[in-house]
């Protein structure tokens, strides 16, 4: 079943297309500045759509790459490394060198052709990600279902476990050719029921690009034997994309603001297919399920920088990461296809463009 999500209807009506970039560029890492450690090639070819982490007691991020080591058939795994607050104060991060290691890697029907954007939160105390899944059926023409799904894994101990396959019903959804930019989100009562929803974008047979927060029960995190698939039945549209876009995704894992309320980053493409804008939301994360209560009205981030408009797919801030850090959110985003970007924003002048978009 899928329902449209309160508040979406008139949370149209107060977006625009004008740009009001706010976000302060803060350094790019480029692939040459990656050292791979566990692997022979020295440095990936491209490194993109990072998500991220913040360690309080040491000051520092971890950064969470997706990286490309070769353009044949431009196969993704997911790497790391870290990036202390201070080289980012000081403006050192496009001149730093950073040591990385391959964390996790296709190994499976769900993701063989590539582990693609990932994004990091954590759930019970344990870090969990999820990615994009490029399954076995991505470059077969006849099979077009199910081309990319959604894979969480979690790190159990020292190790990234992948623990499941995220798959939207056949029954609910139709023909789905892909599915993506996901993430899971506890609800506040977690520790007592499990409920949590899935924040995914499903591209559907008709051409359609939807938006949606599901519905899912508690992660099993004892099968050995790879990850488990979780039909996904129940689902609501965020249905904010406006005349003059293509599709909008989710960005970023969201940001709890207090009670059931969270901010979440979603990235936009414009009607041509051209350029990736971002925009930002507040949900109420309810018992009836989620309701729109405030979005920006302009886009608060574009590409500006040369580094953000010269790449391997040219005109794209793709944020994948975001943390507070203090009185501060910091974002990681993918530029242009090629590079890791930095960028952050005053939570509180985030706060007061939502503020400019609420919804009475």
């Amino acid at each position: 079943m899928i329902t449209i999500a309160e508040g979406s209807r008139e949370a149209l009506t107060v977006r625009t297309s004008k740009v009001k970039d706010l976000f302060e560029r803060m350094g790019v890492v480029a692939p040459d500045r990656i050292f791979l450690r566990n692997l022979p090639v020295e440095h990936p070819t491209s490194a993109f759509n990072p998500g991220l982490s913040f360690d309080d007691s040491s000051g520092c991020l971890t950064v969470y790459p997706r990286i490309v080591l070769g353009y044949y058939m431009y196969v993704s795994s997911i790497a790391a490394f870290r990036l202390c607050l201070d080289d980012i104060e000081a403006k050192r991060v496009s001149i730093g060198r950073f040591m990385a290691d391959v964390i996790l890697s296709p190994d499976n029907r769900y993701d063989i052709w590539g582990a693609e954007d990932p994004r990091v939160y954590v759930i019970d105390g344990i870090p969990h990600m999820t990615y994009t899944g490029r399954s076995i059926n991505y470059f077969e023409p006849r099979e077009w279902r199910y081309r990319t799904r959604p894979v969480t894994a979690a790190k159990l101990g020292d190790e990234w476990v992948k623990l499941a396959v995220h798959t939207p019903s056949h029954d609910v959804f139709g023909g789905v050719i892909s599915d993506k930019n996901a993430f899971l989100y506890p609800l506040r009562n977690y520790s007592v029921s499990g409920k949590m929803v899935l924040f995914h974008r499903i591209h559907n047979k008709k051409e359609e690009f939807l938006l949606l927060v599901s519905e899912h029960g508690p992660l099993d995190y004892s099968s050995p034997e790879g990850p488990r698939e979780y039909a996904i039945e129940k689902s609501w549209l965020i249905d904010l994309k406006a005349n003059w876009e293509s599709k909008l995704g989710w960005a970023a894992p969201p940001i709890h603001l207090g009670g059931d309320r969270v901010l979440v980053l979603a990235h936009s493409v414009d009607h041509g297919g051209v350029v990736y804008r971002v925009i930002a939301i507040e949900l109420e994360l309810g018992s009836k399920g989620p309701r729109v209560t405030a979005v920006t009205p302009t886009y608060i981030m574009e590409p500006s920088e040369p580094f953000e408009k010269i790449g391997d797919r040219p005109h794209v801030v793709f944020p994948c990461g975001l943390v507070k850090v203090d009185d501060h959110l910091l974002v990681s985003y993918g530029a242009a296809d090629l590079y890791v970007g930095i960028a952050r924003i005053e939570f509180s002048q985030l706060l007061e463009e939502l503020d400019r978009g609420r919804l009475e």
